[in-house]
């Protein structure tokens, strides 16, 4: 799979088909202007399981749209205690442009 990156190049990445189960939701970040309008910045993350093999720069596509994102964390820095009832793990991602 082939993205722009955010410094104007490509990601290349090999495709590997490994599916999983995650939720895609979105949180609310820093405020600031742009063009003289106050402005938001949404930032994406993943909710999946905290064995789900994702690396730094990884590119994962979802099934619903073809929407590619780029991970931006590791499912290991952001997790649930070991002890919780319902393990899981905080993946930030930064959604990307695809290639036509």
């Amino acid at each position: 799979a082939s993205c722009p990156d955010p410094c104007g190049g490509q990601l290349q990445q090999d495709v590997t088909e490994l599916p999983f189960r995650a939720a895609l939701a979105d949180a609310l970040g820093e405020e600031g202007e742009r063009g003289g309008k106050p402005f938001i910045r949404v930032t994406p993350y993943l909710l999946c399981a905290p064995e789900t093999p994702l690396k730094l720069d990884d590119i994962i596509r979802r099934e619903k749209d073809g929407a590619h994102y780029r991970v931006c964390s590791r499912p290991e820095d952001r997790r649930t205690p070991l002890g919780a009832g319902f393990p899981y793990a905080e993946v930030r991602l930064e959604r990307m442009e695809a290639d036509a």
